[in-house]
């Protein structure tokens, strides 16, 4: 069913989990294609970026949509907000919402589990084996002193 428009609540849709145990899922292909000794780029252009072709209109706006512009979640950026950058949606969201919503208090930003840093972390990566198209302004290190086993 095609929405009505961008108020419509009636349509058929499901949210699915992008990091489901089951495999294949988007993760598992982003942490495939971001291994350089692989040398792919099967679902993801680069870090975040899923391929994308110039086919077809965005919506009922009538222009076309350039190549690869579609992000995961690991791959937002709102490029008007300072300094967050791409991936901290996912990667370290206490950072988002301390630049977001300034004056909370004071918010820590240590993380019992994120399966985004666990995961690559599991997979190798670190500051001298970084991801294919990892966002240089991304710190891997300062990322994974993040997660703690303990409460602070």
């Amino acid at each position: 069913m095609i929405p009505q428009s961008g108020n419509d609540h009636n349509v058929s849709y499901r949210l699915i989990d992008l990091t489901a145990a089951a495999n294949p899922n988007l993760w598992f292909f982003q942490l495939l294609d971001a291994d350089p000794k692989l040398g792919r780029e099967i679902t993801f252009a680069t870090w975040g970026t899923l391929k994308g072709d110039k086919h077809g209109s965005c919506g009922h706006s009538g222009f076309r949509c350039a190549s690869d512009r579609a992000h995961a979640p690991w791959g937002w950026d709102d490029h008007d907000d300072g300094p967050t950058f791409v991936g901290e949606m996912a990667l370290s969201p206490a950072h988002l919402v301390d630049r977001y919503f300034d004056g909370l208090g004071d918010l820590r930003d240590k993380y019992l589990h994120n399966k985004y840093l666990e995961d690559l972390r599991d997979q190798g990566y670190g500051p001298d084996f970084l991801p294919r198209g990892w966002p240089a302004e991304l710190n891997l290190a300062e990322l994974y002193s993040k997660l703690t086993t303990t409460c602070p």
